[in-house]
């Protein structure tokens, strides 16, 4: 998993506290750049 920091994920419930759906907040550009940041951080050197 590729958690960028400092993005508020919210997470909406259903009557039963299943997970309906999850999204982080914010510009998607931006997210997904922070995203790719976070996944090449674990690249190997």
């Amino acid at each position: 998993m590729n958690i960028p920091t400092g993005i508020p994920l919210v997470y909406v419930f259903d009557e039963d506290f299943k997970v309906v759906s999850k999204d982080y907040v914010g510009d998607p550009e931006d997210i997904a750049r922070r995203i790719g940041a976070v996944a090449s951080q674990a690249k190997a050197r």
